[in-house]
């Protein structure tokens, strides 16, 4: 909670060879369910180069 909202929070750690990767994706109660669709098809798309 931050002020009068309401946060969600999902974290995503992503693994390389020589690295790790921090996704935070943080959407407002309101958004979330709307937003968070978006994420998993960006994610469905991520490559490690």
């Amino acid at each position: 909670m931050w002020g009068t909202k309401l946060y969600h929070c999902c974290y995503i750690i992503v693994e390389t060879s020589n690295t790790y990767l921090w996704i935070d994706f943080t959407a407002t109660d309101e958004t979330y369910d709307v937003n968070f669709p978006k994420l998993k098809d960006i994610m469905s798309k991520y490559k490690t180069l």
